[in-house]
């Protein structure tokens, strides 16, 4: 067994968690997710300040801390080895509007910190024990501004409730084992498979634990730790979080998915008219979980909820600037939504996602145009909404917030390319247009790099930097090493390249 630190409070530490980016946490997502809902937000616009407990590796706090030089960001992980990694990328990346800590929750409700406009936790809740709870909820208590946005993620029931026991099961097994955390999952993976497959009691009752067992095995390992093997795992009902949230004198506000706020691309025909009958805020969501089967939540909560005047809330939106953030041609005709799949109507989309395609657009200076003669305003900030949701678009700041965080999210991207070539960073660079992520894989990074180095060939460039790095390239069942197989291979990727991922990097200013 690892010993396990007195400090980690049964927290996994032994591994540190992934380099993920999490854009449900930008003030950017965050307002307009509340501006959806018909909430005033917090203005971004001006100064303000934002604090991010459990940081992890820290990748999501430096992004946004680069991307809105304006704001005053502070965060804690008590994982000292987080809270080094988190200001080495700072300090790389100069940038000085960002104080990071390794204190508890507990301690950091106590320190000479600000009052936030902004506090945010990502996959915290559900994996700490009461007191952490109770140090977040002093934290906010204290901390939180009147008007201020608290975000928070957690595991949901009752769609967890079918699989917590395997949880349970994986974890206490992982418990008897030697080594660290990441040498016993796949033990707790194998010992699990051969139960799913006696059948026997629980594992012949339950349906879908095979699928769920061969999915956790397609993760990275360090997520699995961190999902899976902490010592305390505790889903809640929204009912419950809403209460706790209510000891910080918080209100529910609405979801940070931008999706969620339209119940006929959520809900069957069948089940809207039951959810329209819970006139209790709480109750409906907790209804809303129970028709979704909901796993993983993500919420808004206000200290003060003030409601947004219909005329107001539509004024902002249509007043919101948008861009891709994948090519054009990337986006398909029929997306993936809770209620199945859904057909982007081609007289609405089509010429949106032409307007978006061309650069950031204002939804309003698209009103009156021919193209649009049919398309209403509020099908406008629906279809935007839609777009954002799933990630094929973004709310776009001011030009001269673009212009003022262009060199510091530079520097950002350049570490994220050095990580990455050293197997650290996650397939990603941040976009200066959104202060967002942009998907980057690893061929796209190499052929950044070649790019940015004024390469006279970008192909054998990026070729030559595979090998140096001791990398392979597959093609087929074929591993390729050497820079004479790589070449031919890239260069159909790169042409690729060049003619879908290059000219929305060049748009979002990344080259």
């Amino acid at each position: 067994m690892v010993d396990t630190p007195s400090w980690s409070q049964g927290y996994v530490t032994d591994t540190g968690y992934t380099h993920g980016f999490y854009r449900e946490l930008s003030p950017a997502i965050i307002t307009y997710a509340l501006r959806l809902a018909g909430r005033r937000a917090p203005d971004i616009d001006k100064p303000f300040t934002y604090c991010e407990l459990g940081f992890g590796q820290g990748m999501t706090l430096n992004a946004l801390a680069a991307a809105f030089p304006h704001g005053e960001f502070w965060g804690t992980d008590f994982n000292p080895d987080h809270a080094a990694q988190a200001k080495m990328m700072a300090d790389g990346a100069g940038l000085s509007n960002l104080k990071v800590f390794d204190a508890s929750f507990q301690d950091f409700a106590e320190a000479a910190t600000p009052q936030f406009d902004f506090i945010v936790f990502h996959g915290i809740w559900s994996w700490i024990i009461p007191e952490a709870r109770q140090g977040i909820l002093d934290f906010v208590r204290k901390k939180l501004k009147v008007g201020g946005a608290v975000y928070i993620s957690f595991n949901a029931l009752p769609g967890w409730g079918p699989a917590a026991p395997l949880r349970h099961l994986l974890y206490e097994f992982g418990r008897t084992q030697g080594g660290g955390t990441v040498d016993k999952i796949d033990k707790a993976l194998d010992f699990a498979t051969k139960l799913v497959e006696s059948k026997q009691g629980f594992f012949g009752s339950v349906g879908g634990l095979d699928k769920r067992v061969e999915q956790i095995r397609k993760h990275n390992r360090r997520y699995v730790a961190h999902e899976y093997f902490n010592e305390a795992w505790t889903p809640d009902y929204f009912s419950d979080i809403a209460a706790s949230m209510g000891e910080a004198k918080l209100s529910y506000a609405g979801s940070a998915n931008p999706l969620d706020g339209f119940d006929h691309l959520n809900l069957s025909a069948t089940a809207k008219p039951l959810l329209a009958e819970a006139k209790d805020p709480i109750f409906r969501e907790v209804l809303r979980d129970f028709l979704l089967n909901r796993q993983f939540r993500r919420d808004l909560f206000l200290r003060g909820n003030l409601t947004l005047p219909t005329q107001e809330r539509s004024a902002q939106l249509l007043g919101t600037r948008f861009v891709l953030t994948v090519a054009r041609s990337s986006i398909p005709e029929k997306v993936k939504l809770p209620l199945g799949e859904m057909q982007l109507k081609a007289e609405i989309y089509d010429p949106l996602l032409d307007a978006l395609a061309a650069g950031p657009v204002m939804l309003s200076s698209l009103i009156g145009k021919p193209e649009f003669a049919k398309i209403t305003p509020n099908m406008l900030i629906e279809a935007s909404a839609v777009l954002t949701g799933l990630n094929y678009a973004h709310p776009v700041g001011s030009e001269s917030l673009i212009a003022a965080r262009k060199a510091l999210v530079g520097r950002l991207n350049q570490m994220m390319l050095g990580q990455f070539l050293a197997g650290e960073a996650g397939d990603r660079l941040i976009s200066p247009v959104t202060g967002s992520e942009v998907v980057a894989s690893v061929n796209d990074r190499l052929f950044v790099e070649a790019l940015q180095a004024k390469a006279k060939d970008p192909v054998a460039h990026a070729a030559n930097r595979l090998t140096r790095l001791g990398l392979s390239l597959n093609a087929g069942e074929k591993r390729l090493t050497t820079v004479a197989d790589i070449v031919p291979v890239l260069t159909g990727v790169y042409k690729t390249f060049t003619e879908k991922t290059l000219p929305v990097y060049k748009q979002h200013g990344i080259l």
